[in-house]
């Protein structure tokens, strides 16, 4: 989303400071389901994995659901299962047997693949990579170094989507046990949260140059 201000609802002293989350993030694709220990995500660069359930046979009754965030891109390397029963499904296809499946441009937004075997007979498994157009983004806020307040103890994250400002506010307590002598002059978050809706990482807080 584009970054937003949580507005103060009395007329207290300032206390807080406030951060800005700008864009989407890299989301790390996941996996939930009883068969997940099974299924490795295994990362290849900052927007790229290796997601597979390995090409050495899989049991029956498997069932795993691996979210991953588009847009993208998802390459098959490797396939073979119980044709017409063991399926792997994402994007409305069901793919099944020994054919190793097309490319697929993965759209923007949230999607499952789903892996699910019956109760008989098996295959060897399968192995696809996935790799993310999305970028991880960086929030500064410049400030201005006299309207600092000395008493400030909250950082306020807040975030808003398609210009419309959003009601909730995320807010942790920040305690500085070495204030530094030099102004601080902006602050920057990065969010390394891989999940959609929530942002977590380390805040900077720059100083201004020596020089001015």
């Amino acid at each position: 989303g584009i970054g937003g201000r949580c507005q103060k609802a009395t007329d207290d002293p300032i206390t807080s400071l406030e951060v800005v989350s700008i864009g989407g993030g890299s989301s790390t694709p996941f996996c939930s389901g009883d068969s997940c220990g099974y299924i490795g995500i295994t990362p290849l660069s900052d927007t790229a994995w290796d997601i597979s359930r390995g090409m050495s046979g899989y049991y029956d009754d498997e069932s795993a659901t691996i979210y991953i965030q588009g847009p993208g891109k998802v390459v098959f390397t490797r396939f073979g299962t119980e044709e017409g029963y063991d399926y792997l499904r994402l994007l409305g296809y069901g793919f099944s047997g020994w054919d190793l499946p097309p490319p697929l441009e993965v759209p923007e937004g949230s999607h499952e693949v789903v892996w699910s075997s019956d109760y008989t007979e098996t295959g060897e498994g399968w192995s696809f990579t996935f790799t993310t157009d999305s970028v991880v983004s960086n929030a500064e806020i410049p400030l201005d170094p006299t309207s600092m307040p000395e008493d400030a103890v909250l950082l306020v994250v807040s975030e808003r989507d398609d210009g419309v400002e959003l009601s909730g506010c995320a807010s942790v307590t920040v305690v500085d046990y070495a204030p530094p002598q030099e102004v601080p002059m902006w602050i920057s978050l990065q969010d390394e949260d891989p999940l959609s809706g929530l942002i977590s990482g380390e805040v900077t807080v720059h100083r201004l140059p020596a020089s001015q």
